[in-house]
């Protein structure tokens, strides 16, 4: 049958919807665009081919919205605008698009030419509240989103919504650090998670309210008084996370029948990287792209770009294949994947913004990697290795993760630090001298009450010392201030945002950074340790929480040191921090091994300008090409493993 043919039932279907003989509409729009996508693929014919109703155009919408064809799903949308300019629901479909696109500013716009021109019913204001606050977040408008989030949670209403405003809500409050109600926060994000992972809202017509991201900055987290005489516990049960990660898998990318995959013993492995960070200036390309252009000839590297490049030169130079999936439903991507042959195939995003899960569902490539982006399991049976290290994956935690693990012997990090104008030097000159600077660059989502609290400690008890911040915007600084003892609240400092070259030579004024709980530095406690900072970390349970511990470990290894840095409990966090520190300013206590650790750190010039030690001082953390060496030795022990086994062994170990 036709693609018109289709349309034109779908047409009289909807128009005539209670005619017996006619098949559900959702069943019959779903087998417009298979069709559509077996036969030609040209949707934009599809939508030319289903006349002139507004309905069927905002349906039709809406499943290439859920396709990741958003293009055509957001023509689809403005075409049933122009049938319908009245419809609040069309334009509210529109911005939702629009924000699936990144294109914040323009669904503002949107919804504000909405409130203006449409007197709107309450049934309909909270849709257009729960779009505007999720635009407001992705500006980085925290308090405004807030707003608009509360005033959906507290309405009277009663809309399937309202479970993806309570969690919205609950993690806009972490970016604000606002903790007015910690506890009771914590408390209704333990039921939603529970509600969600045991299925009570799968009836719902929505997406799952929480995603294993946003579960990530609540599962550790801490009460700050205690529930049921709870003193420090957590939020989530690991257990519960994978069960999350699991069912939101089996939701939103439901294992697919599998392409057909080629894996015949080859001279060269064919190792594909799939991101949506590919050629932009995110963390974690910075981090990584000077490993994927170490690749030895023994290794074809295929780069699948989910969103076009910012920058091309961003592209690792060592990329045979540029392909650009941006404009491909997830099918058709995996089709084209799958097409190039690769044996190997590397997903950078895990469960974060711009990920295409859907893509690894058809299974694309016989083995497929989770790598960096995401520090967790992501539930999904189609993945079958994560890269990990004994510090953030233990081999005793191995049941929680749907994943089997490639086990690192240094970091599971790759860092790419190869500017020369910030290898070696001097740390900067304090403008304050012979006062303390204590930092932390992160995201302050990251961090909870305690950790604060133990911060002030440090403040209180360190006389003149300073602790200097990342500005996180006027309404997240205005509230972090808030709970802050009035007497201290001059000696914090929220700093600019800069380049990278700029902020690495910044922090080198610092004397000890403090790492956040529950979600821990990644690539800013890189930044430190490569700018001979001293760091304290207190590792919780969860990988996420324990990867600048790793970077402790690796680091203290690799240059025969004692372990530095790495606190106990948050009692021995402050204690540790306050010696420390105090070293670093007076020459006491642990002075000799903070030269000893500034000392490993000066071995990364060397190895990042290509002069290689093997005895000694050299800083392995940094070490690139040495990590790409072992990072082919798991390609070489996977690929031959699955040659000769239909399935994946359990665990891999680099020497």
């Amino acid at each position: 049958m036709s693609i018109f043919n289709l349309c034109s039932i779908a047409l009289v279907c909807l128009i005539a919807s209670a005619s017996a003989g006619c098949p559900d509409k959702d069943q019959l729009l779903r087998k417009i665009v298979t069709q559509a996508r077996l036969s030609t693929g040209d949707f934009a014919e599809a939508i030319r081919s289903c006349g002139a109703d507004e309905h069927l155009f905002m349906e039709l919408g809406a499943f290439l919205h859920k396709l990741g064809v958003y293009h055509l799903a957001l023509s689809s949308f403005w075409t049933a605008v122009r049938l319908n300019p009245a419809d609040v629901g069309h334009r509210n479909n529109v911005a939702a698009c629009l924000l699936s696109m990144s294109r914040p500013r323009e669904a503002v716009l949107v919804l504000e030419e909405l409130e203006k021109k449409v007197k709107e019913e309450a049934e309909t204001s909270w849709k257009t509240d729960l779009n505007m606050a999720s635009a407001l977040f992705e500006l980085g408008e925290y308090a405004k989103s807030e707003t608009r989030l509360t005033r959906v949670v507290a309405s009277n209403l009663s809309f399937p919504h309202k479970h993806v405003a309570v969690a919205n809500l609950l993690f806009t409050r972490r970016k604000l650090c606002s903790w007015g109600g910690w506890d009771e926060d914590l408390s209704a994000a333990r039921r939603l998670m529970s509600d969600q992972v045991r299925g009570k809202l799968d009836q719902l017509p929505i997406e799952p309210p929480v995603d294993p991201f946003m579960a990530l900055a609540f599962a550790e987290a801490r009460w700050s008084k205690g529930e049921e005489g709870e003193v420090e516990g957590l939020a989530m049960d690991p257990t519960a996370f994978l069960l999350l990660a699991r069912h939101y898998t089996e939701l939103m990318a439901p294992e697919q029948h599998p392409l057909q995959t080629r894996m015949q013993p080859a001279a060269q492995i064919q190792l594909g990287y799939v991101s949506s960070d590919l050629g932009r200036r995110h963390s974690m390309m910075l981090l990584i792209k000077g490993a994927i252009e170490r690749h030895s000839p023994r290794v074809r590297v295929l780069c699948f770009l989910l969103a076009p490049p910012m920058d091309p030169s961003l592209v690792p130079s060592s990329c045979s294949l540029r392909s650009d999936l941006s404009s491909l439903p997830d099918l058709e991507a995996s089709r084209s994947i799958n097409g190039h042959g690769p044996h190997v195939l590397v997903d950078l995003n895990g469960w974060t913004a711009g990920n295409r899960m859907r893509i690894f569902s058809y299974r694309p490539a016989a083995l497929q990697v989770g790598y960096m982006g995401f520090t967790g399991t992501t539930g999904a049976g189609f993945i079958d290795y994560v890269l990990v290290d004994s510090w953030v994956a233990p081999p005793e935690v191995s049941q929680l993760y749907s994943e089997k693990f490639v086990v690192l012997p240094t970091s599971y990090m790759t860092t790419d630090y190869l500017q020369e104008e910030l290898l070696g030097g001097e740390r900067a000159r304090k403008t304050r001298a012979g006062r303390l600077t204590f930092c932390n660059h992160d995201s302050l989502y990251k961090l909870d009450p305690t950790r604060f609290t133990s911060w002030m400690k440090l403040l209180e008890e360190v006389e003149g010392s300073t602790l200097l911040l990342l500005a996180q915007g006027n309404s997240t600084e205005s509230s972090l201030l808030s709970r802050a003892p009035p007497h201290l609240r001059s000696r914090i400092v929220f700093q600019p945002f800069l380049d990278v070259r700029k902020h690495l030579e910044r922090i080198r004024a610092c004397d000890l950074a403090l790492d956040t709980h529950g979600i821990s530095g990644h690539t800013t406690s890189a930044n430190y340790l490569w700018g001979g900072v001293p760091l304290v970390s207190l590792p919780s349970f969860m990988w996420a929480g324990r990867v600048t511990s790793s970077l402790l470990s690796a680091l203290s290894a690799s240059c025969h040191l004692a372990l530095l840095g790495i606190a106990r409990s948050e009692d021995d966090f402050v204690q540790l921090s306050k010696r420390l520190a105090r070293s670093a300013g007076d020459g006491r206590l642990e002075r000799r091994q903070l030269e000893d650790l500034r000392t490993c750190m000066a071995g990364a010039t060397d190895v990042a300008r290509g002069r290689r030690k093997d005895e000694g001082g050299l800083n392995r953390l940094f070490d690139n090409q040495r990590w790409v060496e072992g990072w082919e030795e798991v390609l070489r022990m996977m690929v031959e493993s699955r040659w000769t086994s239909a399935s994946p062994v359990h665990v891999l170990k680099v020497s």
